[in-house]
């Protein structure tokens, strides 16, 4: 499974030039991740340790970004699901310390069904 995901996680950080660091994606960059972008995390924990531009280099921008002291919290809001996602700074860049996914309610997705979901309805749009 991991080999899988190493092409679509190469080809993802390869565009990151598109995005910049706090999160905006300029023009022509990945404002409309596809699932198959977003598969390339099959867990929350793939994203730990990843930069805010990775993050959004793969997967958009989150709908919805808070500052809470050090921390900022990106979440990413689907029909389903929801990813937050916990970055701090590591020197000039945020990196992710801690993500987790939340079913909004019982149901059968798997953990990257439910993960795509969250990530592909759920960044921000413009």
């Amino acid at each position: 499974m991991i080999t899988r995901s190493i092409p679509a996680l190469l080809a993802a950080l390869t565009l990151g030039a598109c995005a910049t660091e706090g999160g905006g994606s300029k023009a022509g960059g990945l404002a409309g991740a596809t699932a198959s972008t977003a598969s390339a995390f099959a867990s929350p924990k793939d994203l730990v340790g990843k930069s805010g531009l990775q993050i959004t280099s793969a997967i958009g921008a989150p709908a919805f970004r808070r500052k809470d002291g050090e921390a900022q919290i990106w979440q990413y809001r689907g029909t389903n699901c929801l990813l937050d996602v916990f970055l701090y700074r590591d020197g000039t860049s945020l990196k992710v310390k801690y993500a987790e996914l939340r079913r909004r309610a019982s149901g059968g997705l798997s953990e990257s069904a439910c993960l795509a979901n969250a990530v592909t309805t759920g960044k921000a749009k413009g």
